[in-house]
């Protein structure tokens, strides 16, 4: 079994959880305070991050707590595996 641990939080300004009109929403990755500066040492040198995310009942009925999803940049409706 794998135990993941969340290291921060995804926030935006939106009110309504949806699947469509995602293109023009902000978000930012809020780090844990646990994490000071040096965890994010040089991270702009590389080309991208993969942001693994974890849907709960309340988000999405469907899928049950635990499932996890990495979204696809470029379809981000439809979820590269699961």
């Amino acid at each position: 079994m794998i135990t993941l641990s969340p290291i921060g939080t995804v926030k935006n300004t939106r009110k309504e959880i949806e699947d469509d009109n995602w293109g023009n929403v902000t978000s930012i990755i809020e780090l844990d305070s646990k994490f000071d500066e040096e965890a994010l040492y040089e991270i702009e040198s590389f080309s991208h991050a993969e942001i693994t995310l974890a849907l709960t009942p309340r988000m999405r009925k469907a899928l049950p707590n635990g499932v996890l999803i990495k979204a696809n940049a470029s379809t981000p409706k439809r979820p590269e595996n699961f």
